[in-house]
């Protein structure tokens, strides 16, 4: 069963913040990641994408 892109978005985090060595609710790494989805909307939905592949009817 494919992820919800909410789902995406928090596994998205936890791999970063592990990647990075750093606590999930790391602030610094929650403005990055909101940032990013302010910022470059198609490059986060792209991410989102990879993680969670929406299902083709």
């Amino acid at each position: 069963m494919p992820l919800t892109e909410e789902a995406a978005a928090e596994r998205l985090g936890d791999l970063l913040a592990k990647d990075a060595g750093i606590a999930r609710d790391n602030p610094r790494l929650q403005a990055a990641l909101a940032r990013v989805r302010e910022e470059e909307p198609e490059a986060w939905n792209a991410l989102l994408q990879k993680i969670a592949p929406r299902a083709t009817a």
